[in-house]
């Protein structure tokens, strides 16, 4: 009750933390390039809240990692730190407020969102599911496993240390949900109608009206109607305080040429590819290929079913072994596959599994008592036992698993446990037992060689220097028009940028033709910023600068004005020309030429 009368107390402030957008917030360079603060470790401070500079480079590392990981297209390095860092800054406020009311989330709550309890029937937050099958896990029970018991999955140290970061970043998201869905809870109960709103809303809906109307559309060419830029500019001071300006805003004009490769480029690729299908046919495996650094080629044992790639699956299935296709040409793209082996085997079995660590002595006392009968759970609890698992389904094909032991996994058939390492002077011992195996499935060895064609460095230099010819002789905003860009094969654009703009025109890797935009003068040509890796070519213009206000001959100011005033002067015109001219809804309706709505 005391966190409610809290709440109601500041409601005026809490609406502010929620219904006001946080001001972009832009450190220069700093955003636009990673960045290296030497001396102040504080990246932004908004009233007691520090964003460290550590914290939000490790967040973007961590975003940007996982969009990789997902096979996301990238997102422009200052976009990406420009959002990370106002999400940061909007997370500690809520954060402050939260500790203020009192909200906080136990790590009993947090278990039952992820995991739920089925034995009091407390079901995990609905997408969990979707959750654990996005890192490949059956369930989130699993996923956990993995994280607490990762040596005996036999999942490198790397992965390892991976999954845990990505468990940690899911109980981080899904505390933070629990906590914002109990503040809204809380705030919404704090908004109650008292009984004059209760009567209001009544008396407002309690009646219903039925009409009848006719309608003609204002909005349709009309030569005949002239308007002046005397009657935009009336109408803007009209409307002046509709285009205040938060910051100083920038209308610029840029030519984005892109960098593709040259008819000759293309040639050369489709040569490169062709001797590589001929050297994998002439050869065994991929021999033919070896110290070809034009190619990159890629191994694969891989089940059947499981390769995402449909042209490819349907060349393994059909093709002879040492076949060898031209998949894909995909905008310069290549992808060739051969295929070097199929067989049939056992790529899923449930197992029970014990490391432990000590003496050969006590190891083969451990491995008895379990061939008796007792069971995984109760030797977990012997000391030197390292991790203990019971019944846990494991994939052979295609894993990272040791081979000796994927060897005895699949050559052990007694449904005993026994050892997976039997060196007499070992320290640390692993041992299995095959509960069950599936059944065996179609696995194929194959290789894939993929190459794309890139333009070349003559390519390259061509663009660079007919960009560049094009500015020295067009080295005014006046100049660099949309005409004059369509004589020299360019394409003219045209956007708006403040210093809170991350990119020119959602082109990726553009921030510093915004920082040099920011600091031109008024009529100013840049100089050629290249884009990406040989992406593009990009060279702006700066045509105005607004200060305060977007003055009324801004251009698409303007023509908004231009077609208020149009349709407003069109509608005085119809309704002068319909005037007295029925007496009714069917006498107008002829007149409009339409019918009774």
């Amino acid at each position: 009750m005391a966190t409610l009368e809290k709440i109601r107390s500041k409601s005026g402030l809490l609406l502010v933390v929620i219904g006001v957008a946080l001001f972009a917030f832009i450190i220069g360079d700093f955003l636009n390039s990673s960045g290296a603060i030497t001396q102040n470790t504080t990246v932004a401070k908004v009233g007691d809240v520090e964003i460290d500079v550590q914290d939000f480079q490790n967040r973007v590392e961590l975003i940007s990692n996982n969009q990789n990981a997902n096979g996301e297209n990238k997102q422009d390095g200052a976009e990406l730190r420009q959002t990370e860092l106002d999400n940061m800054i909007s997370e500690a406020l809520f954060n402050n407020k939260a500790e203020e009311l009192g909200i906080d989330v136990t790590s009993e709550e947090l278990g039952y969102a992820i995991l739920g309890d089925k034995n009091n029937g407390i079901k995990p937050l609905s997408y969990m599911q979707q959750v654990a099958n996005s890192y490949g896990f059956q369930s989130m029970e699993q996923f956990y496993d993995v994280v607490v018991n990762s040596s005996s999955y036999q999942i490198p140290q790397d992965q390892a240390a991976q999954i845990e970061n990505a468990w940690i970043n899911l109980e981080n998201n899904v505390e933070s949900q629990l906590k914002y869905t109990k503040f809204s809870n809380l705030f919404t109960r704090a908004l109650t109608a008292n009984k004059l709103d209760t009567k209001s809303l009544y008396d407002e809906n309690g009646t219903n009206y039925e009409i009848a109307f006719v309608k003609k559309n204002t909005n349709v060419p009309n030569d005949s109607i002239v308007i002046s830029n005397g009657e935009i500019q009336k109408l803007w001071n009209e409307k002046k305080n509709e285009y205040r300006l938060p910051e100083q805003t920038r209308r610029i004009c840029y030519i984005n040429k892109e960098i593709r490769p040259s008819s000759d480029d293309i040639a050369k690729g489709q040569k490169i590819v062709e001797d590589a299908i001929i050297a994998l046919r002439n050869n065994p495996d991929v021999d033919g290929l070896a110290g070809n650094s034009d190619v990159t080629v890629t191994r694969f044992t891989s089940v059947k079913n499981d390769i995402q790639n449909t042209e490819v699956k349907n060349f393994v299935d059909s093709a002879k072994i040492n076949s060898v296709k031209l998949i894909s040409n995909i905008n310069n793209e290549y992808l060739v596959t051969k295929l070097l082996g199929k067989s049939q085997q056992v790529d899923s079995m449930q197992i029970s599994f014990v490391a432990y660590q000590g003496t050969v002595a006590q190891r083969d006392s451990i491995l008895a008592e379990l061939n008796k009968g007792v069971s995984v759970d109760s030797i977990a609890t012997t000391p030197g036992v390292q991790a203990a698992q019971k019944d846990i389904w494991v994939r052979l094909v295609g894993t990272q698993m040791d081979n000796t032991i994927k060897e005895k996994l699949l050559s052990n058939k007694d449904g005993k446990f026994f050892l997976a390492d039997t060196a007499s002077n070992a320290q640390f011992f692993q041992i299995y037992k095959v509960q069950e195996r599936k059944a065996p499935v179609s696995v194929v060895d194959y290789a894939t060689v993929s190459y794309e064609v890139l333009p070349s460095a003559t390519t390259i230099s061509k663009l660079n220097e007919e960009l560049n010819a094009f500015i020295q002789s067009h080295n005014t905003a006046d100049a660099f028009t949309a005409e004059e860009a369509r004589k020299n094969n360019f394409i003219l654009s045209n956007t708006k940028i403040t210093a809170s703009t991350a990119l020119v025109g959602n082109i990726k890797e553009s921030h510093p033709a915004i920082s040099w935009a920011m600091k031109a003068d008024k009529g100013a040509v840049s100089s050629i910023f290249p884009i990406g890796l040989n992406k593009s070519l990009l060279a702006v213009a700066v045509i105005d600068i607004y200060d305060d206000y977007t003055p009324a001959y801004d251009p698409a100011t303007s023509a908004t004005l231009e077609h208020e005033l149009r349709n407003s002067k069109n509608a005085d015109k119809i309704i002068a020309e319909l005037d007295g001219k029925a007496s009714d809804l069917n006498g107008y309706a002829t007149l409009m030429n339409t019918t009774i709505d």
